[in-house]
């Protein structure tokens, strides 16, 4: 595994824990701060390679219908995220908590397809 792969696994469990915690004690600061520094990371690992990180690079030399869907998935767990946090500044719990399990759900079948289309594919 290359080490971008073993952060956007780092970064898959910070957001877990974060929301594990929010489902705890509602959108307690802990759990917030680990949900934020999970889609950080997530999103570093994916802008860092484009400005010549290259320790960060995933290798992939060609594109493959897996990995567009893998792509689409991914943005669309920031938009996602991005959605919880208006919906927890309005102050609507269970949106919130709902916007949280599905988000996680996508980033799960995201990193599953990223892999399996930049390895077996």
């Amino acid at each position: 595994m290359k080490p971008a792969e073993y952060l956007t696994i780092i970064a898959f469990l910070c957001f877990l824990f974060g929301m594990i915690f929010s489902f705890r004690d509602y959108s307690s600061k802990i759990g917030l701060i680990l949900m934020w520094a999970g889609i950080g990371l997530d999103i570093l690992v994916v802008i860092l390679p484009k400005f010549g990180v290259s320790a960060l690079k995933m290798g992939i030399t060609a594109m493959n219908p897996v990995i567009v869907a893998a792509i689409v998935l991914g943005l669309s767990v920031w938009i996602l995220f991005a959605v919880s946090m208006i919906v927890l500044y309005f102050h609507h719990d269970s949106a919130f908590q709902r916007l949280l399990g599905i988000t996680t759900i996508i980033w799960f079948v995201d990193m599953l397809l990223f892999y399996y289309g930049s390895h077996h594919y």
